[in-house]
């Protein structure tokens, strides 16, 4: 009985390091996301408290809230996207100014 129970706990083990294995392996080939074009951002966004420039392609408005769906930023002179929403208040930020690009 006690062999029986070593050969199945190596074939797990070696099964689950097999698995485990194959998995780093699939995920490191597989192709890179594509991230959005900062160039080709649709709406330059001023926030004016803080002299921010922020790009997005959608925003939406709600009373004094801008909520930006997914944006740049300039992080270390290098764009960064979130794909995160970006509410900002009219109230916390003073006023927002929101320009269409031209390409």
């Amino acid at each position: 009985m006690k062999k029986f129970l070593k050969v199945v706990m190596y074939t797990v083990l070696i099964l689950g390091v097999a698995w485990v294995g194959i998995g780093v392996v699939k995920s490191c080939g597989s192709d890179t996301i594509k991230l959005p074009d900062v160039n080709k951002a649709k709406y330059e966004v001023l926030i004016t408290a803080n002299r921010n420039v922020l790009y997005t392609n959608e925003y939406s408005q709600d009373g004094t809230v801008y909520t930006l769906h997914g944006f740049y930023q300039c992080i270390n002179d290098k764009y960064q996207y979130s794909k995160l929403d970006l509410s900002l208040d009219t109230k916390t930020f003073g006023p927002i100014k929101i320009n269409r690009r031209l390409r």
